[in-house]
């Protein structure tokens, strides 16, 4: 599999999770939506009430040697 196959697949798995939950209005729950994907961890807050949301949850890769390897 590609590098991006786990984030992907957390992507895929955290919204369409979200979406068949609380249907097409999700984005109003998503504070209050946590969850943690085999590579890619989701935790959202909404910056201001005119602004969208940002995910605390981030790894920061850099690549050393030709491979990607995560920054502490």
């Amino acid at each position: 599999p590609g590098e991006y196959v786990l984030q992907g697949f957390d992507v895929m798995m955290y919204y369409m999770n979200v979406l068949r939950n609380h249907g097409f209005n999700f984005q109003l729950k998503l504070p209050t939506i946590k969850h943690t994907g085999l590579q890619t961890s989701f935790d959202y807050y909404q910056v201001s009430p005119e602004s969208g949301f940002e995910n605390r949850n981030i790894y920061l890769l850099k690549y050393l040697n030709y491979k990607l390897v995560k920054v502490n």
